[in-house]
């Protein structure tokens, strides 16, 4: 009897039962395949077995099936021997084998007893595939940080930490609840009854004077009584980075981890603090410029000529202490707050036109916070170095630094999630003016929140105004609760996405 050789052994199990199912043997994955009911097909790692998924195409729930038991192994007998009529008695020859039909593809094959003190060998690490499909806790037990593993289908605790910003909101509540809003001239006049030495220097200098809140200046100490700095200080600087390093540190932990970069939301801050303040305080000189000013004809010059005297007038409505709540409240909120929320809006607009490509609305939303502690922080300063310095208490650098900061995260965020739900839009703007216009319409309840805050606080309405500021965070948070039930991340364009 004959035997067979290893090459030709070899070749007869490729034959037999495949090489795919060889490799399965010696411990190659193997994807599971399966369709689901809307006729996609789906592919899973043999660990996922069991695991829910979602499908990519209907975002229906699927659970992954287990692997289909294999055919029992064929025994293939050995060729039996016959005899030879014209061989002498005691010779034989091999007889033809007969022809064997070649069984289904996946073919168990019986693995051999290893006895107890037989050392196996470790298998080659392979690291695991990450199933995008696999939701919730599946697709996150492997510690990967990348951004957007898939829409999950439960919620864990970070999905709620955004309600952390209602703390910050907490001073802003005191102050506008404890009834003690003394104005300039008030705090001015307490210091003259206890400084009436200062009062023959002031009456002299007084026409020399430039500012009014530099009259802190001639006061002991550069400053009034209760103030928390005196005027030339620099140190409302060290607030504004302590502000920017908790609020910033404070949205990376938002949502679930991988949400966004925290480099991405870093220059976000930075851009809106920076460039952004830089554009709309130069916006604001060209709107002033342009008052007194009138020109003919309809091109798009013309136009954008007015759009630009029609803000300086809503400035000048504003800054106007004789208007009355209409008047102002026109003023604030399509001068102030149509500016400063579109200036909040402008990195955004540029990142939602490349958006990763698994970015969810969450990632829409840290960006748009980032942007507003930005442009927070960076009004803190002005705030602070113009106003606050030499006349002000603590009180009002705490809710200049956290309520304040916090207020524009909140309008900021409603905007970023807006435009994220209605990327096409922005992406498929014909030109820059369209493209602003369409921001500006998808932005216009955080801008009548923050025109109606600002003249409520101008009319002295603070508890009115506090109102205002809680419902911008019931705002915020009815947007944030409706895109977690109703996520479309799945819906982003392929054609116009770049990778962070």
């Amino acid at each position: 009897m004959r035997r067979v050789g290893g090459a030709r052994r070899r070749s007869f199990l490729r034959g037999q039962f495949g090489l795919r199912d060889i490799l399965r043997v010696r411990g190659v994955h193997v994807s599971i395949s399966w369709h689901c009911e809307c006729g996609r097909s789906l592919k899973a790692p043999d660990t996922a077995a069991g695991k829910r998924a979602r499908c990519p195409a209907c975002q229906k729930v699927n659970q992954v099936p287990f692997p289909e038991p294999f055919p029992e192994p064929v025994a293939v007998a050995e060729p039996p021997l016959i005899e030879s009529g014209d061989a002498p008695d005691d010779e034989y020859e091999l007889a033809a084998p007969a022809p064997v039909a070649k069984p289904a593809r996946r073919v168990t094959i019986a693995q051999p007893a290893v006895s107890d003190d037989a050392v196996t060998p470790a298998p080659y690490y392979r690291k695991p595939e990450i199933n995008p499909m696999l939701s919730g806790r599946e697709a996150d037990d492997d510690g990967d940080d990348d951004e957007g593993d898939g829409e999950p289908t439960g919620r864990t605790w970070r999905d709620f930490c955004y309600l952390v910003l209602l703390l910050a909101l907490v001073p802003l509540i005191v102050s506008s609840l404890g009834g003690n809003h003394a104005t300039f001239f008030d705090l001015v006049d307490r210091n003259l009854e206890s400084h009436p030495e200062v009062a023959e220097t002031l009456q002299a200098e007084l026409k020399n004077i430039k500012d009014l809140t530099d009259v802190a200046n001639f006061f002991p100490g550069h400053h009034l009584d209760g103030a928390l700095l005196a005027r030339g200080s620099m140190a409302h600087w060290l607030f504004a980075l302590i502000s920017a390093a908790c609020f910033l540190t404070l949205t990376m932990f938002l949502f679930r981890r991988g949400s966004a970069k925290p480099k991405s939301l870093l220059l976000t801050g930075l851009f809106t603090g920076t460039v952004g303040i830089f554009l709309l305080i130069a916006f604001q000189f060209v709107a002033h410029f342009t008052q007194g000013w009138w020109l003919r004809g309809s091109s798009i010059i013309v136009l954008l000529f007015y759009v630009v005297k029609f803000i300086g007038f809503s400035y000048y409505a504003a800054d106007d202490p004789t208007n009355g709540f209409a008047a102002s409240f026109f003023g604030y909120t399509f001068g102030v707050g149509l500016c400063e929320e579109v200036c909040k809006a402008l990195p955004l607009i540029v990142m939602i036109q490349n958006l990763p490509k698994r970015a969810t609305w969450r990632t829409a939303c840290l960006w748009g916070l980032a942007s507003g502690v930005g442009f927070g922080v960076a009004e803190g300063i002005m705030y602070s170095g113009r106003y606050y310095n030499g006349i002000q208490g603590g009180e009002a650098y705490l809710v200049r630094f956290v309520s304040c900061v916090a207020l524009h995260s909140i309008w900021a965020a409603a905007v970023a999630i807006g435009l994220f739900k209605f990327r096409n839009e922005i992406t498929n703007a014909e030109s820059a003016g369209g493209m602003l216009f369409t921001t500006a319409v998808i932005a216009m309840p955080s801008i009548i929140l923050h025109g109606l805050y600002d003249t409520l606080l101008k009319k002295d309405f603070q508890v009115y105004a506090l109102l205002i500021a809680l419902a911008s965070f019931v705002y915020l948070v009815c947007l944030i609760e409706w895109s977690q039930l109703k996520p479309d991340d799945g819906d982003v364009p392929r054609g116009r996405l770049a990778r962070a």
